[in-house]
């Protein structure tokens, strides 16, 4: 119902020649709703069908485990991601990190102490170098 804009891509090519377009939603949620607002050069413009995109729809190579965790989790990253570093994020219920680690050495397999964090629910977001962003739903419980 209430939409806003992610960004704006410029438009390239001439009329009747097909373009591709691409733009990434770096803080996409767990479900999205997306639409395209397509704009003339003389101002009109039309909005394109709503498409739904799940995070669970994209093939990731990234797992984390055990979830929920206790004291430590362990996250596994396709070699392909993580040949270049990363930096994981925790961020709590209210959007704050509570805690940060960047890894450089292409690591692909990781454990992560959490046994300073309260239960609850949390997100992982992993930065990759290549500017590739995925957020993890991490349940803490002790």
């Amino acid at each position: 119902s209430n939409w806003y804009e992610l960004g704006t891509v410029a438009a390239a090519g001439n009329a009747g020649v097909a373009t591709k377009y691409q733009f990434a939603d770096n803080k996409a949620a767990a479900i999205n709703y997306y639409r395209l607002r397509i704009v003339d050069n003389d101002g009109r413009y039309i909005y394109s069908n709503v498409i739904v995109v799940r995070a669970q729809d994209i093939n990731t190579n990234i797992s984390l485990f055990p979830n929920p965790a206790v004291n430590n989790v362990n996250i596994t990253i396709g070699r392909g991601l993580a040949q270049h570093g990363f930096t994981l994020n925790i961020i709590n219920h209210n959007g704050q990190m509570v805690a940060r680690k960047q890894v450089i050495d292409g690591t692909s397999t990781l454990s992560l102490d959490v046994s300073h964090l309260k239960s609850g629910n949390y997100t992982l977001d992993i930065l990759f170098a290549n500017g590739v962003r995925e957020a993890h739903k991490l349940v803490i419980a002790k």
